[in-house]
This record gives C-alpha cells, sequence and structure tokens, in this order.
C-alpha cells in the first residue's frame, strides 16, 4: 500500500521518452510504466537505426534501450547517444550480461539496469538519467553564452 501511494507521488521529470525494443511485449511494458508517471509523449522503436533517426528528429529527454535490439545489440546506440546528445539513455539487459555491458557504457554516461527489473530501481535510474541529461543541457547553454561573451570581448578589443 505504502509502495503505490509513494508511485503515485513520483512524477518523471521528463516530458518526452523514446524506447526501444525488440519485443512488443517488453516495449509495452516499459511505455505502460512510463505513462503511469505522467510522460506525456511517448515513442517506440523496434532498431537501433529507428531509434537514431528518432532521436535526430525529436528532442527526447531519455532514451530507454531493452536489449538486444533487431540490428544491433544496443550497447553501441546507448554510448552513441551518451557521448553525441543531451540524453538521458538506460540499458537495459539480462542479469548475466551486466557486468560486462556495465563495464563497456558506464564511462559514457550510460546507466545500466539489468532484468529481471526492479520497477523502483527502474524508476529511479531513469530519474537519474534525466537529471543527468537535464545538467548536460544547462551546461552546453551556459558554455554557448560564455563562448558568445567571450567573441563579443575579442570584437570589442580588436576595435580598440
Amino acid at each position: 500500500m505504502k509502495q503505490q501511494n509513494l508511485a503515485k507521488k513520483l512524477v518523471m521529470i521528463v516530458e518526452q521518452v523514446l524506447v526501444a525494443s525488440s519485443s512488443d511485449k517488453s516495449k509495452k511494458y516499459f511505455l505502460d510504466f512510463l505513462s503511469a508517471h505522467a510522460v506525456k509523449m511517448l515513442s517506440s522503436v523496434s532498431t537501433g537505426g529507428e531509434a537514431r533517426r528518432a532521436v535526430m528528429q525529436h528532442n527526447f529527454q531519455l532514451v530507454v534501450i531493452n536489449a538486444p535490439l533487431r540490428d544491433e545489440f544496443g550497447h553501441e546506440l546507448a554510448m552513441d547517444l551518451a557521448e553525441k546528445t543531451n540524453v538521458g539513455v538506460v540499458l537495459v539487459v539480462k542479469s548475466e550480461l551486466y557486468e560486462t555491458v556495465s563495464d563497456r557504457v558506464e564511462q559514457a554516461g550510460v546507466i545500466v539496469v539489468q532484468k529481471p527489473i526492479n520497477r523502483m530501481l527502474l524508476y529511479q535510474s531513469m530519474r537519474i538519467a534525466a537529471a543527468c541529461g537535464q545538467r548536460l543541457e544547462t551546461l552546453q547553454k551556459e558554455n554557448q553564452k560564455l563562448q558568445k561573451k567571450m567573441h563579443e570581448l575579442q570584437l570589442v578589443g580588436r576595435a580598440k
């Protein structure tokens, strides 16, 4: 009972999430889970290629990858997204692969969750990934502002 009340109070800090999974059953599980946590825009794909295209076309804040995908395992996709975008990335893998996959992808900022899935751990992992993505986006905006200011100061310096 307490856990149900807690789950009702918890709301994701993201509005747009992409789920990448080759299994329709798993896709439904993640989409149902996320919609229960007030995520407004949910999309799903089955392959790494589709996921890459979707991330380029939309402003997702979080991508959940249920490995393996139809065209690749998923760790390559997770690392690409974590290194080249501001999106938070959660990679879900079988328990026997957890350590191996974690060693490969965590340095890129990917959060790895093992199956079978603990719902609260999954929720916390998604929130952490989303928060990291938002923090990265804030830092990049700040960096752009500072670069613009430096450029303006250089122009003023040249004009003198």
